[in-house]
């Protein structure tokens, strides 16, 4: 998805990416939760699935 963000807002549109608070990008970031649940164990995915609907 960076690509194609990166290339959207580059081109003078307005984006707003919904991933983790650790993703990067030009556009506006809209994240729930803090890191991949796959990378941190403690975190409780289907919790944040919730939050991130």
């Amino acid at each position: 998805m960076s690509l194609l963000t990166e290339e959207l807002v580059k081109r003078g549109i307005d984006v707003t990416l919904f991933a983790t608070a650790d993703s990067h990008t030009s556009g506006k970031l809209h994240a729930v939760c803090p890191r991949p649940s796959e990378e941190d164990r403690s975190l409780r995915p289907k919790v944040y699935n919730s939050l991130h609907i």
